[in-house]
Parts: C-alpha cells; structure tokens; sequence
C-alpha cells in the first residue's frame, strides 16, 4: 500500500478531477490519497475519495508536506501537486520503482522527461535551480517536487518547514540511499492562476544557502579544528618521546605523525563527515 501526498491551497477545481485520476492510474494498487489544505474555503474539504485534512493555523507547502507525511498510515509514499502539472500517469512508474530503492525522484532532466508549455525564461529558472542543488544531493533534477520515500527513513522534526522546495531537503537528507529519477513531462495547469513567484525564488535561494551552509562551510571549519588537533598531537608526542623519552628524533616523528594522522581520521569520522 502507497499514500499519495498533496499539498493544497485553492485548488478545488484541478483535484476534483486529478484525485479521480490518481484512483483510475493505481487501480491495482492498494493506496491512500491525502489532501493537506491549508484552509483554502473553496470546497476542498469536499473531495470525495480521498483523506482531506484542513489547517486553519499553518500555511506553506513544506510543512504540508510534513503534515501529510506524519499523517499517513503507510510507510511508502509519493508527493505530487495538486494541479495536473504533476500527471497521475506516472504514478504507477513511480511506485513500482519505490519497491527497489528507499528514493525515487520524478525527473524533468533524464531519459525522456521534459516540460510542456514552459517559456524560455521558466525554462532556464528551472534548470539553473536544479543545478544549484545538485551538488547538495547529487540529483539531477534537485528542484522536483514529485517524489516519493518511506515514513521510516525520515525525522519529520529535522525536516524544514519553511519554503516550497521540501524535496531537496528530503534529497539531500537521503543522498546516500538507494534511489533513482524517474522521466515525467511537467505539465501545465488545468485550472487557477501558477503560485511559481519571485517570492519563491527568494526562499530557494535562502535554502540553498542554509544547505551549502551545513554541508560545506561548517565541515571546512570542523575540519580546520580537527587538523589543529591533530598538529598540537603531533608535537606533543614528539616532544615527549625526543625530549622526555630520549628516542631517536626519527622513530619518535613516525610516531607522531600516526598518532595524529589516527586522531584525526576518527575525528573526522565521527564528527566531521557525520552523517
């Protein structure tokens, strides 16, 4: 069994048809679907044939998603829009692929996906954004935000809760699981107005910088500690077996340099590179 995720807001119109054609694609699946609306008060609290859950105190996709994933009474599950530009269509691909590995991405940058209906400029925004996030995850479309994991491989207390990119996050937490990206056209719209703004850039922008943040400059700092400790080590030891032991100065700095090359490596190890 699979729980289908959506994250909602005004978008009564595009689920009234897609949660139908979620059911039609899985029909030979056992699955849940979960529409988490951040209190749209347009009749989404109405869908039938699916769990809708109503915020009336939180707003955001993130933490929607969060909210969904807490939800769920499955371990599996994918995360999909709520306005067609995710199509139901490759749901099946998706689950099937989720039965081998603990990650699979929906991809608009392998094989044979793409997008319809994109200007150039949507087209080069969403291409520089994947490749900024690429070296965070080592995905090739790091921007998705059509994927699906199981419940067991997250904390949703570590997640962010803040922007509209939950996916990179969820990437980069598992970048060392077994995954795969699986080719979809984006599409457009059926119904409403895109929520893609320059406010959403701004907040991506903001998260890849805390991201980069976390993985690169506090391990180089990390990292430059550990090598002070390993140089002070260094020349304790030798100072002590030159000084102190009477050893040959040869010996006692092949010593050294072990001692502090092996202190290093479990620093590194376990504080550093901790992942």
């Amino acid at each position: 069994m699979i729980s289908i995720i959506i994250p909602a807001y005004k978008e009564y119109e595009n689920l009234k048809t897609l949660v139908p054609e979620i059911h039609k694609y899985l029909n030979g699946d056992l699955h849940e679907i979960i529409v988490v609306d951040d209190n749209s008060g347009d009749g989404t609290e109405g869908i039938k044939d699916a769990r809708v859950i109503v915020r009336k105190g939180e707003r955001g996709l993130a933490s929607a998603v969060i909210r969904g994933i807490e939800e769920c009474e499955t371990d599996g599950f994918v995360v999909m829009d709520g306005d067609h530009q995710h199509p139901p269509s490759v749901l099946p691909s998706l689950a099937r692929a989720l039965d081998n590995h603990e990650l699979v991405i929906g991809s608009r940058y392998v094989g044979d996906g793409g997008t319809s209906g994109w200007t150039l400029t949507r087209k080069f925004v969403s291409r520089v954004a994947s490749l900024l996030g690429r070296p965070l995850c080592g995905v090739n479309d790091s921007s998705s935000g059509l994927f699906g994991t199981y419940k067991s491989l997250l904390n949703t207390k570590e997640l962010n809760p803040i922007g509209f990119k939950i996916g990179l996050d969820i990437y980069n937490k598992l970048k060392f699981k077994n995954r795969t990206e699986v080719p979809y056209i984006f599409l457009s719209r059926h119904f409403g107005d895109s929520k893609f703004t320059s406010k959403q850039i701004k907040e991506y922008l903001k998260q890849l910088a805390q991201m980069y943040y976390n993985d690169y400059f506090k391990q180089a700092i990390k990292f430059g500690i550990v090598g002070g400790i390993g140089t002070v080590i260094n020349i304790g030891v030798l100072t002590a077996l030159t000084e102190l032991g009477g050893v040959h100065y040869v010996l006692s700095a092949l010593v050294a340099i072990f001692v502090a090359m092996t202190s290093n490596f479990i620093w590194n190890k376990h504080w550093t590179f901790k992942v």
